[in-house]
This record gives structure tokens, C-alpha cells and sequence, in this order.
């Protein structure tokens, strides 16, 4: 006779965890334009017209290996917005100067052909808005405010999703300034290494705690943002100089680490000591915990949880599919849309409580 207790316990069990769920306790943040620029350099697909589409299917392909990781209740994806840079470039003016270059696209396996540079600047930007039709029709929330970046719309979201509804949450980015959010309920996903960084990880990887990553992150620079870092100072030299230090559980200032570079003999340690204004310069461009956003966007940030959520339109994407003549280039379409079926659920039940 099968005994049908355990199985009874485990079905409650169940029931019980998905009664604790809502719409935010599990959410995924979604750094857009990054999603979007890695699909279209790195992915070759093309189209039934030989048209690139790469962009496209990359970004759909990897958001919904994603949603279908991490199972998250809620799904947000961020994007720049107008002038986004221009606090920080108010700040620093040559923040992001060199950001003139544009993705190309992946020559297919080992053809190459050539590209007209007008067509492809073309081909690039109708991706860019045909990517964003596809998430009009997902069950996904877009946002996206003028003279803001996506980085401090993405950590005010974490900051007041945590502080509000205990939310655990998982940034997907390549973008490594979001490592100094992870904490017990951030984790970081990066697609391109397929890593989820946890504060055990952050650690494994860069031998310095999350909480003081931004200040390595200040002492470094960033070369894709054109923001110089202290001369002579890479990751290596950091950990050797300072891990003892940046590897504790506690925000450390920069005078604490300025004051253990005064004991250190040579050229480097003294260059650290005479670099206060870069490192603090620096701390303000990178440091997410306090975002860059004035009071009355914040509360825009804010209010944009409780709009109700786009549900899944199956048909709409189908149709989207052929007329894009990307049947092939979009593999396993129904799976691709049945990852969105969860998500869909969460956000019916979300807009019938409005």
C-alpha cells in the first residue's frame, strides 16, 4: 500500500511557499541597453532576408534563459534615459568621452563580408526599437527616465524593493559596478561569464568584500567609462597593499586606506597618498548605494511599481516572429515563450488586485 503522507506534506509544503510568494518577492533587474549591445555584437543570426538580427535574438534569448533560472515573481528592464550621463558628466566632463565607437556586428562562423557603415548604424537602431516592441509584449515592466542611468534607476529599484517588501532580487549585467549592491538578498548575474555573484563569490573572484568593492572600483578606474584610476594601481597591487583592509565586513573610508599607505615604502604607496581627489572624484562617478537621482524622480521610481504590468501576448510575438522572418533564427519559439508563463501568472494577479 503506498503510503501518501509524505506525499500530502510535500504538496503542502508546496502550496504553503507559493502562498508566501508575490509580485516582489523574487525580482529580476535587468541592465537593457547592456543586455541588448552584448546580443548584438556577439550573436551572427540572421534573418530569412540575410538581415542581422542578432541584437534582437540575443537579448530575447538570453532574458529568457534568465526567467527561466531564477524564476523571479517580478521582472524589470532598465534603460538609459535621454542625457542620461549628465550628472556625472557634471562631475567629471570627460566621463564617457570616449564612447564613440559602435558595436559591430560578429562576422557569421568564419565568412566575412563587408558592411556599409550607414547600414548598419541603420540595421542597429531598428534592433535597438524592435527589441523593445518584443518587451511591450512580454510581462515585463520597462523604465526609463531622462538625464538618468539605467545603473541608479537599477539601485534605487534594489534599495526601496528591499527596504519595502524584503525583495531578493538579481541584477543581470556584464556591468561589474553592481557587484558593491551584492548583499544577502542581491546577487548579481552576469550572462556573459554565466556567473551569479553572491558576496562568497564576489570574494573568490577579486579577494575584497561587496561592501567595499566600490572602492576598489574608485582606486582602479574604469577604462569603458574613460575614468582614470590611480596610476600604477591594478588588482594585484590593491589586494597587496590594502586586502587585509578591503576584505572586512564594514564600509571602509578612504582615509583609513590612505593612512595605511602612508606605512607602505614605495613609489606606488606614495602615489596612492597623493591621489585623495582622483579616489573621491571617482567614488562619486561609480558608488551606486546613494543614487544619482533627484527627490522627485526617486519618488517616480518609486510610484512605477504599482502601474500594472504588461501580460503576455503570445499572439502578438508569433506574429512579430514571421513578419521579422526570424522563424529560424529565433530557435524553439514556443519554448522561448512558455519561460514568460510564470511571469505572465504573478503579473495577472498582480493587475486584478489593482
Amino acid at each position: 500500500m503506498i503510503d501518501l503522507s509524505n506525499i500530502n506534506k510535500i504538496l503542502e509544503e508546496r502550496q504553503k511557499n507559493k502562498e508566501k510568494e508575490h509580485i516582489n518577492s523574487k525580482v529580476l533587474l535587468v541592465d537593457g541597453i547592456n543586455l541588448f549591445i552584448r546580443g548584438y555584437a556577439s550573436n551572427p543570426s540572421s534573418n530569412r532576408n540575410g538581415d542581422h538580427v542578432g541584437g534582437i535574438v540575443g537579448a530575447l534569448t538570453s532574458l529568457s534563459y534568465a526567467i527561466k533560472t531564477f524564476k523571479p515573481t517580478r521582472c524589470i528592464v532598465v534603460f538609459d534615459g535621454k542625457n542620461g550621463s549628465y550628472r556625472r558628466k557634471k562631475i567629471f566632463p570627460d566621463y564617457k568621452s570616449n564612447r564613440k565607437s559602435k558595436p559591430k556586428i560578429r562576422p557569421k562562423y568564419n565568412r566575412t563580408f563587408e558592411i556599409d557603415p550607414l547600414t548598419e548604424d541603420r540595421n542597429r537602431i531598428w534592433q535597438a526599437n524592435r527589441f523593445i516592441n518584443y518587451l511591450d509584449e512580454l510581462p515585463v515592466s520597462i523604465l526609463q527616465l531622462d538625464y538618468i542611468e539605467a545603473d541608479d534607476v537599477i539601485a534605487q529599484l534594489n534599495k526601496y524593493m528591499k527596504e519595502q517588501y524584503d525583495s531578493n532580487i538579481v541584477i543581470m549585467s556584464t556591468d561589474k559596478d553592481f557587484l558593491q549592491l551584492v548583499d544577502n538578498n542581491t546577487k548579481v548575474w552576469s550572462p556573459s561569464k554565466k556567473k551569479i555573484y553572491t558576496k562568497e563569490k564576489v570574494f573568490e573572484d577579486y579577494g575584497i568584500n561587496s561592501k567595499n568593492f566600490v572602492k576598489y572600483r574608485a582606486i582602479d578606474g574604469d577604462i569603458s567609462d574613460n575614468v582614470p584610476g590611480v596610476n600604477g594601481l591594478g588588482l594585484k597591487t590593491i589586494i597587496k597593499m590594502f586586502g587585509n583592509i578591503l576584505n572586512e565586513d564594514r564600509d571602509i573610508e578612504f582615509d583609513e586606506l590612505i593612512e595605511e599607505a602612508k606605512n607602505i615604502k614605495g613609489k606606488k604607496a606614495k602615489t596612492f597618498v597623493e591621489s585623495k581627489d582622483i579616489l573621491e572624484r571617482n567614488y562619486m562617478l561609480m558608488q551606486l548605494k546613494d543614487p544619482l537621482i533627484p527627490g522627485e524622480k526617486i519618488l517616480t521610481i518609486n510610484e512605477s511599481l504599482d502601474n500594472k504590468i504588461q501580460e503576455l501576448n503570445k499572439f502578438k510575438i508569433q506574429i512579430m516572429i514571421k513578419k521579422d522572418l526570424m522563424e529560424f533564427a529565433l530557435k524553439n519559439t514556443i519554448s522561448f515563450i512558455d519561460a514568460y508563463f510564470r511571469l505572465n501568472m504573478f503579473a495577472k494577479q498582480f493587475n486584478e488586485s489593482k
